[in-house]
């Protein structure tokens, strides 16, 4: 199965959402499903196999450091072109 994940933040910040996310990603793997993981642009391409498609992100003012991503149409085109996936 492939399934989705849109995170507001990823990798390389580290925080309980992001950490939870990671883990999800892991279990999933280890189950045989596929991930594909959409979040803030960042240097980061790909985790534990799972690709990470960058969004438009701006600074979040509340956290320094942090963006936010939000998903624009071209962005669920592309989801839809990789087939179906359950999305979380």
């Amino acid at each position: 199965m492939r399934i989705a994940i849109f995170a507001e933040f990823f990798l390389p910040k580290i925080d309980g959402v992001v950490t939870r996310s990671l883990n999800t990603v892991r279990c999933l793997k280890k189950m045989g499903d596929e991930a594909l993981i959409f979040a803030a642009n960042s240097e980061i391409s790909e985790y534990y196999g799972a690709p990470i498609f960058g969004l438009f992100s701006i600074p979040f003012q509340l956290y320094p450091g942090y963006k936010m991503a939000f998903p624009l149409a071209k962005v669920l085109l592309k989801i839809m072109k990789l087939i179906c996936c359950l999305i979380i």
